[in-house]
């Protein structure tokens, strides 16, 4: 009896053990949080407009991507110059932050008026309100959106950037004959063809070098492969969040299928990718590749 006293209190001991281990999921009354496979928190929770907003935030003490690796021979060591390094990935002590990224494209769109059935109607202005040119209301509407653009008619071609609004009017200024052929950034830096990206500047600052996992190895149009490092050098009115990342593709469309950012999926709007915050010098290396704020020597055309 005595026994079956012992085993049947064990018994009870090793319920109320496992019962008092048990996790609950406390409900939100404004969304859901929940835990990322990298281990970060990304909160979820409804706009006042009913849409859906997503904050990640990122790790404090990251580590270094999984494909990292630093067992390199002696001879492998001897062999690399020092220009190769721009193509490794970060080290642990390279990365300040990390996160789960949400992607959207943005591209300089090359506008032949001259081929659209549309009535010109709508001005461009400079900044003091000058009309520099009278276009359909598609070709405002494209040049808006994106920023930049290049417009053609009558033959004659002309490249705008926008400055910003006034009394609730864009304006623009004529960058055709501007170094920064593809137009311009913040603080005056040019865009740099698939290695810019553009970013909130309340969170991050334009030089800030971002490395995202998922694009090393990329072909690109003049058949180079993507090292994975992108350069802040530009925002949006739509860039608002943390990992809320807007990537340029220069004269590619991001609706054209041979984007090579489309490709693997960063105009998907419920794709989510690891991104990881350079510092120090590998950033500054990134940098001086890049030949931030300016463009580089060799940049990607199509």
């Amino acid at each position: 009896m005595a026994s079956r006293i012992l085993i049947l209190s064990i018994l009870v001991l090793n319920v109320a053990l496992g019962c008092s281990g048990n996790q609950f999921t406390p409900v939100a009354s404004q969304g859901t949080v929940e835990a990322d496979n990298d281990g970060q928190i990304q909160s979820e929770y409804m706009s006042s407009e009913g849409g859906t907003t997503t904050t990640v935030v990122e790790q404090d003490e990251p580590e270094a991507p999984s494909h990292q690796t630093d067992d390199k021979t002696d001879n492998q060591a001897e062999d690399e110059e020092p220009g190769d390094e721009v193509d490794l990935p970060p080290s642990e002590k390279d990365i300040s932050g990390k996160g789960s990224l949400k992607p959207t494209v943005y591209y300089f769109p090359v506008i032949n008026e001259d081929k659209k059935k549309c009535t010109p109607e709508w001005r461009i202005r400079d900044d003091k309100g000058k009309i520099m040119m009278t276009v359909c209301e598609s070709t405002r509407a494209a040049c808006r959106l994106q920023g930049s653009c290049a417009i053609v008619q009558k033959g004659k071609m002309k490249t705008f950037n926008i400055v910003g609004e006034r009394d609730g009017v864009d304006r623009f200024f004529d960058i055709s004959k501007e170094t920064c052929r593809f137009g311009f950034g913040v603080k005056a830096s040019c865009l740099d063809p698939f290695y810019t990206i553009a970013a909130d500047l309340s969170i991050y600052k334009p030089g800030d070098v971002i490395y995202v996992p998922a694009v090393v190895g990329l072909e690109l149009p003049d058949g180079s492969q993507h090292t994975g490092y992108f350069i802040v050098r530009d925002t949006g009115r739509a860039i608002k969040g943390r990992g809320r990342f807007d990537f340029y593709s220069g004269h590619i469309s991001w609706r054209d299928d041979e984007n090579p950012f489309k490709k693997i999926g960063l105009t998907a709007k419920t794709k989510r990718f690891e991104y990881y915050r350079i510092k120090g010098d590998r950033a500054e290396m990134i940098r001086e590749e890049r030949n931030f704020p300016k463009l580089p020597e060799e940049i990607i055309e199509h």
